[in-house]
């Protein structure tokens, strides 16, 4: 099976291609026997066809409403809605408080955990994501002139719930790029080595030379710096060992410069590897202060809250529902905290907690 997503990355909603190919509004059987699924998908690779597949003749003018099978996939969502095999058995739909909170609380520590589990350059990749595709119409569509001009309502609330949540997901990954990326693949530097250019572990280019005493001539290519130190004249002089297994004990820094790609046609692949790897891992600091100043970017700050204030000002039902929402965005942020460090159970459960503590929460 192949996932296809028919989303726009910065809103959430179809995109146009999508729009332009697919029903929009099609209802699906669910768990309903009385239902029959008429709308079936042919998968081809990169795309999927939807066809109606009728089992009887219709007559001219007969209509038919066609349904659509999501499968087992798509039963959280039912549950959600109040149409799944739990509401049957009396689970209460996100129209209750509680169990919204319950479920959203939930997908909040599985999303943390998910991203606990990546490594610094899927943090990144994350990171960059939501840089180049999504941030900036979030951004847009949480302006001032997008917020009066929006004729969707319900968009705009997802809009503006989205900028907040953009927030909490921005410290959880800014929190686990620190750790991951805490271990480095340098180790510390010693003091010579601090001094020099080029450090243990490095693939250099070694320009013809050769110690004096040794009677091989004179090298010219690549090479991996074993150790840095001083010679007796206070110079910088690297030790560094040469494709098969030869070596060269003491290169003066001033000989030595960094190789490129058409120095390591001769040389053995593993060598090309690790200069490849160093390469990539001298970047990484650079990169992480750029990301890390990109997180810092998407927090939530008092400017956001008063624009939202200055905008749809001939509308109260509009700012009551707007401030709605993110009351219940950040009530979540704040049970989630006490929730996974176990210093709350059961938040907004009318079995443990008395009808004005449900309301200060």
């Amino acid at each position: 099976h192949q996932v296809v997503d028919f989303t726009d990355d910065t809103t959430g909603a179809p995109h146009i291609v999508a729009k332009s190919n697919v029903a929009m509004y099609v209802n699906e059987v669910g768990h309903n026997i009385d239902l029959v699924e008429n709308v079936c998908s042919l998968e081809k690779p990169r795309s999927v066809y939807y066809y109606a597949s009728i089992g009887t003749p219709m007559k001219k003018g007969e209509t038919v409403e066609l349904l659509v099978n999501y499968k087992e996939g798509y039963e959280s969502m039912r549950v959600r809605r109040g149409y799944g095999k739990a509401n049957l058995l009396g689970v209460k739909s996100d129209n209750d408080d509680y169990s919204r909170v319950q479920r959203n609380l939930a997908e909040r520590i599985s999303f943390e955990d998910s991203i606990k589990s990546y490594r610094e350059d899927e943090v990144g990749s994350v990171i960059d994501f939501l840089e180049n595709r999504v941030w900036d119409g979030i951004v847009s569509a949480t302006s001032c002139l997008s917020l009066e001009s929006a004729k969707n309502k319900c968009d705009v609330i997802r809009q503006i719930i989205a900028r907040r949540r953009l927030d909490w997901t921005s410290r959880i990954l800014g929190s686990h790029y620190s750790v991951v990326g805490r271990g480095g693949s340098h180790k510390e530097a010693r003091h010579d080595e601090a001094d020099s250019t080029f450090k243990v572990g490095m693939v250099v280019y070694v320009n013809n030379w050769m110690e004096a005493e040794d009677p091989r001539p004179p090298y010219s290519g690549v090479a991996t710096v074993n150790n840095v130190f001083r010679d007796k004249f206070d110079r910088i002089c690297l030790g560094v060992s040469l494709p098969g297994g030869k070596s060269i004990c003491c290169v003066p820094e001033g000989v030595i410069s960094e190789p490129t790609e058409d120095d390591f046609v001769e040389a053995p692949r593993r060598m090309h590897s690790n200069w490849l790897k160093w390469k990539r891992e001298e970047s990484h600091p650079q990169k992480r202060e750029s990301r890390q100043l990109v997180l810092e970017k998407m927090r939530w700050d008092s400017s956001h809250f008063r624009n939202l204030l200055s905008c749809n000002q001939s509308s109260s039902d509009m700012h009551s529902r707007i401030m709605d929402s993110l009351r219940w965005e950040v009530s979540e942020e704040l049970l989630y905290l006490l929730v996974k460090d176990n210093r709350l159970h059961h938040p907004l459960n009318d079995r443990h907690w008395c009808p004005i503590s449900m309301r200060l929460l």
